[in-house]
């Protein structure tokens, strides 16, 4: 078990480094589409209750 969780930590750095940056965006995009989203799913659930 140590064994494996050590080849799996060790197999992820190198991924996660190397995808570091990608992540990061990725992250800080949907960070920001759930927040424009949820802002408008907020309007357009109040428009609907509204009409």
């Amino acid at each position: 078990m140590d064994k494996e969780k050590k080849d799996f930590k060790g197999a992820e750095f190198p991924i996660h480094r190397e995808t570091n940056l990608s992540w990061l965006a990725f992250q800080g995009v949907n960070l920001t589409g759930i927040n424009l989203t949820g802002a408008n799913l907020d309007k357009a659930n109040l428009s609907h209750a509204n009409l």
